[in-house]
């Protein structure tokens, strides 16, 4: 009996043995893993940046002494600025946006007096834009990383001019004026999330100042130069947007 047990129990050990030795024998399937989808971008959050860019305009100096006579300066130039804002992404992908900016601009330009005649008053008007501030709403489409926008809002240009002769650099006494219009602006833009964090930006604005008087104690009768200004703006710009 003793010795059947002994055999039973050697003959379990092989057959365990040979099993095991099949099994380590047969290839291994992998494990399947379903693909992690990468995760989609969301823009709402608070964020802030920097723009640069480039300005065109037009404007019209005139004033009304001596039956009126108008100049057109229009000054372009370089525009270097800051941003902030807030944007909320609604569950359909509209994006909701409110910003505040402003901007330095270096632009400066003259143009000759005429009069209402069509005569040359051999004197020339000068425009220089200063910076500009704007509050502004937008409203987007989310595509993924991608944020096709328009915007507008409120705007305040702060600018100076005056009255010399072309020759002379130096402004007329009692020309020279300088002030804030205010107005309105609209465009629209194109963003793009670098990363998670990093947007960059491209954007055209539109602005209308409307006119403003100004005074100009110099030119005797009336003692003003009104000024309308129109301005175009194309800038770049780069945001870090707060993951809160």
């Amino acid at each position: 009996m003793k010795k059947l047990l002994v055999g039973i129990v050697a003959l379990g050990v092989l057959s365990v043995g040979s099993v095991a030795a099949m099994a380590a024998d047969m290839p291994v399937k992998a494990v399947y893993k379903a693909p992690v989808a990468a995760p989609i971008f969301n823009w709402t959050g608070f964020y802030v940046g920097g723009d640069v860019g480039y300005i065109w305009s037009r404007s019209t100096s005139f004033d009304p002494d001596f039956g009126g006579f108008s100049a057109h300066p229009a000054p372009k130039g370089g525009v270097f600025g800051l941003h902030a804002g807030y944007q909320y992404q609604l569950s359909n992908g509209v994006v909701l946006g409110v910003e505040g900016n402003f901007a330095w601009i270096s632009a400066t330009a003259t143009d000759r007096y005429f009069t209402t005649a069509g005569g040359n008053t051999g004197n020339d008007a000068e425009l220089k834009l200063k910076w500009n501030a704007a509050a502004l709403a937008s409203l987007g489409y989310a595509m993924g990383p991608w944020l096709p926008y328009v915007t507008g809002g409120a705007a305040w240009m702060n600018l100076s001019g005056c009255d010399h002769v072309p020759a002379a650099a130096a402004c007329f006494p009692g020309t020279d004026f300088s002030g804030t219009q205010s107005g309105w602006t609209v465009g629209g833009g194109l963003a793009y999330a670098v990363t998670n964090n990093i947007i960059a930006r491209i954007e055209y604005l539109y602005a209308d100042y409307g006119s403003k008087n100004y005074s100009t104690p110099a030119f005797p009768v009336n003692g003003i130069t009104t000024n309308t200004l129109r301005t175009n703006t194309v800038r770049s710009g780069l945001s870090w947007k707060f993951n809160l």
